[in-house]
This record gives structure tokens, sequence and C-alpha cells, in this order.
């Protein structure tokens, strides 16, 4: 086997931080060109390459401060707030403060080192310091310690991994594509017809409940599947986090909702984010769950849900936590021709199992991804073509 050595992360590249330009002179963001990326622009992101957050910034916003313009290929390193999410810059880009990135040398491949930090992740995260919030400094990042074989290993090591990446993010496109011929199938069906009576009058909606931390019994070998808010991705939910056993169910006011219940969250950032449970789960208190029924079916209130995410986080109210209610959801209006709805229904299930199927094979991509990165990073399976199959 090639030797693998002991490196520090500063070997692999120049570690670069990142900076905010004055909010209180527009003239730094108005139309501005330069990709400016902060941890919120990763909090949602799904792919490893991304190439602008939600605000640009202008070439006087960019010399105002100490952010730095960072070539293609660099990586993307949140250092705080939370620690840990990574990217990869798809064309120059730079970060607010809440970032330690690394840009490659001619020695390192990116992709190699991309991969390399997700298997760090833990390890950095843990390198933190701080009492308000943990953040990793430029210093720490530095001098994190890794060991890296020779460039045609990181190279076929980063091959190897990508495959599967670049399986999940196709799929994901596909995905995209089938929801979107449902929101226009959807817009074509209901455009002349008005949302004339409410939801809470046609299906029934509950929520969940957090079984107690206390008793760790409630978590351990649990086999029902446990959704929290932060769960809720716009689409069908294959798995959870946390599972819960039938006693926590029986002692809390989770409950098992059926398959195919749309979930939508009620408080903090995640207020109106969305999502569809692929068999029998339970939730916690911050999710309300709409019940399908024969009329309303889940591919509709799917796609109510998908539509009503902005009027929903434009009703939010709290100081400390933006939340709405289940009983404001309840007072929410849909369309009350139940035969165009059941048309819908006919006409888009198909697109919903498939983008289930999807889901789950991305599942299956992540899951076999996730175990070959350790055993990949440690040299202990070759690097040959066969290790993952072909199809």
């Amino acid at each position: 086997m090639e030797e693998w050595k002991e490196y520090t992360l500063s070997n692999l590249g120049t570690i670069v931080g990142g900076a905010t330009p004055s909010t209180k002179d527009s003239s730094n963001y108005e139309n501005g060109s330069i990709a400016w990326i902060t941890p919120k622009d990763l909090s949602t992101h799904t792919e490893r390459f991304i190439s602008h957050g939600e605000r640009n910034i202008t070439e006087k916003g960019l010399k105002s401060c100490s952010a730095q313009l960072m070539p293609p290929n660099s990586i993307l390193f949140t250092s705080r707030a939370p620690i840990g999410y990574i990217a990869i810059a798809k064309n120059e880009v730079c970060t607010n403060q809440g970032f330690k990135s690394i840009v490659p040398n001619k020695d390192t491949d990116f992709m190699f080192l991309y991969y390399l930090l997700r298997y760090n992740k833990d390890n950095i995260e843990n390198l933190g310091s701080g009492t308000t919030f943990k953040e990793v400094s430029g210093s720490t990042m530095r001098n994190v310690p890794v060991k890296v074989p020779p460039l045609p290993t990181q190279q076929k090591i980063a091959a190897i991994l990508s495959s599967l990446d670049d399986k999940i993010e196709l799929n994901n496109k596909i995905n995209t594509n089938l929801e979107q011929q449902a929101q226009a199938l959807f817009d074509e069906m209901f455009k002349d017809d008005k949302k004339d009576i409410l939801l809470g009058e046609v299906i029934e909606t509950t929520s969940g409940g957090t079984p107690s931390r206390k008793n760790i019994s409630f978590y351990s070998n649990g086999n029902n599947c446990w959704v929290k808010s932060k769960e809720l991705e716009s689409g069908f939910i294959i798995d959870t986090e946390e599972k819960i056993t039938d006693d926590a169910i029986n002692n809390s006011a989770a409950k098992l909702l059926p398959e195919n219940s749309v979930l939508i969250a009620m408080y903090g950032a995640t207020v109106g984010a969305y999502g569809i449970i692929s068999k029998p789960m339970t939730c916690n208190q911050a999710i309300c769950a709409l019940l399908p029924t024969e009329n309303y079916p889940y591919t509709y209130l799917f796609m109510f849900a998908k539509n009503v995410t902005q009027e929903l986080e434009n009703l939010a109210v709290g100081s400390a936590q933006q939340n709405i209610s289940q009983v404001l959801i309840k007072k929410l209006k849909v369309h009350s021709d139940t035969n165009k709805i059941k048309e819908f229904h006919s006409s888009t299930h198909a697109l919903f199992e498939q983008m289930l199927l999807i889901r789950q094979g991305n599942k299956n991509l992540s899951e076999l991804r996730d175990s070959l990165l350790p055993k990949l990073m440690n040299g202990e399976i070759e690097t040959n073509s066969n290790i993952i199959s072909k199809e």
C-alpha cells in the first residue's frame, strides 16, 4: 500500500476566513455580483457545489472588509453556528466570518479534501471552544491532524465517493423535475377554483410530543421513526435521526401517524417547512400532521402544504421564537371540488410513487457512501473500481 503521511490541514492548502461588509451601507450589497456565502446558505443546501448565497456583495463591499475572494474548488467549512457545514465553491466566492475555508494546494485533490473534511467533521467540532457558542479558530483549523495518501490515491478515493454523490444529486434533480410536473398540473387544474372551505372542516389534524429525555429507555432500540421539524425537507421522509419505543408513545403525547400523512413545522426557523412520511411514524410537538382521506389524498395535501409555505411564514408570531398553531393551520382554506381533487390524485400519484422510490434509493446510496468514507480515509480498503456497483 502506498504510504499515508501525517499532515495538518495547513499543509494541504491555505486556510481562509471571511467577513461581513457593513449592512448600514447599502452600496456594499445593492446590485452586487460577488457571491457571498453564509452558514445559513449551507443549512438547506444539499449538493456538494455551491455557486452563490442568498445575497451578493459589491466590489466596494469586498474591499471594505477582510473577506477574501477564493477560487473555484475551494472547500467551504463553517466554523461556528454551527460547525461543520461543508461545500465546494463552484466559482469564485467569498464568505462571512462563520467560515474557515481551505484553498487546496497543487498536491491536494479538492474533492478528496472535501471528503476528508466530512470524515473529520466531528473531530474538528470537538476542537471548538467558546462560552456563548463553540467556534473553531484559524489556528485550530490549521493544526487539525490528518492522514493523507499521495495524490493519485487521493484522486481514486475521491472518484469512488463522487460516483455515489453524482448519482444522489442526479436523483435529486429528477425528483425536483417530478415535483415541478405535479406543481404545473396543480396550477392548471385549480387556477380557476377558489379555496372556499376551511382545512379543519374536511380533514383531521394532530400533533405529537417528546417522550421524557430522562427515561433513556424511550430512545434505546426504538423502532418507531420520530420526526423533528428540522427533518422536514420538502419531500418524502424515509428515516429519522431518532427512533422511539412503543412504551415512549404510550407515555407521551407522541402518537403513530398513518402512512402518507403530510407534516408542517409550527415553531422556530423552520416554520412552514413540510414533508410527507413514507410509512407510519411519530413526530414531536413542533409539527402539525395533516391526515389524508379519500376526498383529500396525500398528493393534494402535499401540494397544499408546498403552496402555503410563504403564507405560514408571514403568519408566524413570537419574539423569542416564531410560531404558528394547529388552530391557524385549520383555518387555512382549501378547494372544495373533491372530484377535481381526486382527478389530481389519479394523475399524479404515479409521480409521487416514483419520487418515493428515488428517495429510498438515495438513502441506500448515502448509507453506502457513509460506510465507505471511514474505510477509504483510513486506507482499510483498496481503491479499485469494483468497490461499488456499476448500476
